[in-house]
């Protein structure tokens, strides 16, 4: 038995199948056929309008100074006194609603009389990729729906949980400037969505897109810094947002000048067909840093030639004329579509051998380039 089974939260983790997308978990699948279901007609006309008692202690608890600590919580989401920011109410209202039966079938009335699209919340989970990228996408989805529900928290309610309700009303209020700030956090997020579900592939070969995974994602943060800079003008809380992204850019790049101590990051990279060394003579992309690496992958290559050279015998190499035919880039991924390449290069100094790998004319149309190396 493998004794981290016993780690909750690890035990989360391996309840996952690989590439699994929240939005199509059993959970949320199951919830959306309810929703589909027949039973929806008659919750719609037997909502009951008095709390029950699972649902007054439900409030009662989100409200205690010191709640139980739930595995797939956001920090500070239940602490009665703290404002909370708007991924901190979103995430606050989805687990109220999916905590109780009786206001999951709230929801379900909600949604069906709005005549929105049968979609089901999704709760995060704070050990898994992209799952708050999923809460916060389907809360947009069901926008009214859930402002409805906050809105309706005091309706039937009296005495202690009628003071109760008004409470949580006012605390988990998302504004219209808070549901645009949602929106651009999704647009931010959605670029390391797509990478990491690439990466999170068994068997895909990743190496040689670490440093440009790096770059490319500092350079999105930068873009949506620059853009929401001239956006936000006196808003505070578009203000947080750019302060975050520049605190985002500069962990990105103190990764970057980590994974830039290895060679084998570099070498990955210039010895993959569809990059080479002319990936990193992009000025625009890698800006001062592209000189050095390109230097420093000349220097690398050199040194692996002279290393292998005796190793290969005469006509073992066979060199393809054609030259180097790009594969289309609709549908692909995050880590193809890295390879977007230009097409200014200055390799004369290596043994033709080597020029005739980075000039192209080995051709690469895209796969496996394990299987390329092998039947070079």
């Amino acid at each position: 038995m493998d004794p981290l089974d016993t780690d909750e939260q690890y035990a989360v983790v391996k309840s996952f199948e690989e590439g699994e997308i929240f939005e199509q978990s059993a959970e949320v699948l199951e919830e959306e056929e309810r929703l589909r279901g027949n039973e929806n007609e008659s919750d719609t006309h037997t909502m009951p309008i008095d709390a029950s008692d699972e649902e007054l202690e439900d409030l009662a608890v989100v409200n205690q100074p010191n709640p139980p600590v739930d595995p797939g919580s956001q920090p500070s989401q239940s602490l009665p006194n703290e404002e909370l920011n708007c991924l901190q109410k979103v995430h606050c209202i989805v687990v109220d609603i999916t905590s109780s039966t009786a206001r999951q079938k709230r929801m379900r009335a909600i949604i069906w009389a709005l005549g929105l699209e049968l979609r089901a919340v999704i709760k995060s989970v704070k050990v898994r990729w992209n799952s708050i990228l999923a809460e916060i996408r389907r809360a947009i989805l069901l926008k009214a729906a859930i402002n409805q529900y906050v809105l309706t928290l005091d309706e039937g309610k009296s005495g202690v949980s009628l003071r109760r309700a008004r409470a949580l009303k006012k605390k988990w209020t998302i504004t219209d400037e808070e549901w645009d700030l949602l929106d651009e956090i999704v647009k931010i997020l959605e670029p390391f969505e797509s990478a990491t579900r690439d990466y999170s592939k068994r068997g895909r070969t990743v190496l040689h897109s670490v440093l440009p995974t790096y770059v490319v994602l500092r350079e999105k943060l930068f873009q949506s810094r620059l853009r929401l800079s001239n956006f936000s003008l006196g808003s505070s809380v578009f203000d947080t947002l750019v302060e975050a992204l520049k605190a985002g850019e500069q962990k990105l790049d103190k990764y970057l000048h980590l994974a830039l101590k290895s060679d084998l990051t570099l070498l990955a990279s210039i010895l993959h067909p569809g990059m080479r060394i002319k990936y990193f003579q992009d000025a625009q992309r890698w800006g001062s840093l592209g000189p050095q690496l390109v230097k420093r992958g000349h220097e690398l290559l050199e040194y692996l030639y002279e290393l292998y050279k005796l190793e290969i015998t005469p006509g073992q190499l066979k060199v393809d004329p054609t030259p180097c035919s790009r594969s289309s880039t609709q549908n692909l991924g995050w880590i193809d579509g890295l390879l977007d390449l230009t097409d200014k290069t200055n390799d004369s100094i290596f043994p033709e051998e080597v020029r005739n790998y980075l000039d192209g004319k080995y051709r690469y149309k895209g796969g496996d380039i394990l299987v390329w190396w092998k039947v070079r």
